[in-house]
């Protein structure tokens, strides 16, 4: 969006801008003028002289930050990057951070062997203001072993008791009973007698019928007959 100053605004400000623009950025200039960064070129233009490289500036930034012995992490937490970000513009710059594991000299990796020979990995970690995890990889790192978490008591090693002795009653099968189900197993219902009025016939037939005798029309109104309701041979077609 472009900005729109009063008339002779560049003019007026061209020695501001002029002595500004040796020690500031087109952003900063941008920023410090309520301008867009293309106003900015195009003043500097036609003063004929140039601002601050914005590589230069970062330059010289993070030279800064890497004399006070500040390592990658550090910076990224103070640009508000990631660490991978930090780590790319170092190379671009031909920059570098200090070692971290330069930092542990003999003394202190003495140091922090003693005091691990009574205090655990959580207690070193608090102790130091580390993370836990960071206490860990340092542990590992130098070969340090730390009192353990709780005392180990080693167990007395039990006695071995005597074999037991086999006698005829062992080898004696015990006949079990059979196993009961959970449930009862459903009953048969009984069937109620039914009772026939006196004007209906029930045919009740106890003799044995052969299986291969043909039979005949009858009905049932009528008592059963053996010469009557059935045949004497085959049924005629």
């Amino acid at each position: 969006m472009t900005t729109t100053k009063p008339h002779g605004y560049w003019q007026r400000n061209a020695q501001l801008l002029r002595d500004q623009a040796k020690t500031m950025t087109c952003k900063e200039l941008a920023t410090a003028h309520h301008a867009t960064p293309k106003q900015i070129r195009h003043q500097l233009h036609l003063l004929k002289t140039t601002c601050k490289s914005a590589k230069l500036a970062r330059y010289e930034h993070l030279s800064e930050l890497c004399k006070k012995q500040l390592s990658v992490r550090q910076i990224a937490e103070l640009e508000g990057k990631t660490t991978s970000a930090i780590y790319q513009e170092l190379k671009l710059h031909g920059l570098s951070t200090i070692n971290t594991q330069l930092r542990w000299t003999e003394a202190a990796i003495a140091e922090l062997t003693e005091q691990a020979q009574t205090r655990t990995a959580a207690e070193l970690a608090a102790l130091r203001q580390f993370e836990l995890k960071y206490m860990y990889k340092l542990l590992r790192r130098f070969g340090i072993k730390t009192r353990p978490h709780r005392t180990v008591v080693p167990r007395s090693p039990k006695p071995k008791a005597a074999p037991k002795q086999r006698t005829a009653a062992a080898y004696t099968p015990v006949l079990r009973k059979p196993a009961q189900p959970a449930y009862a197993l459903p009953q048969p219902k009984p069937q109620p007698e039914i009772i026939w009025p006196a004007h209906v016939q029930v045919q009740r037939i106890t003799t044995r019928i052969p299986d291969n005798a043909p039979m005949c029309a009858s009905t049932s109104r009528k008592p059963l007959v053996l010469g009557k309701n059935f045949c004497n041979g085959p049924r005629a077609t």
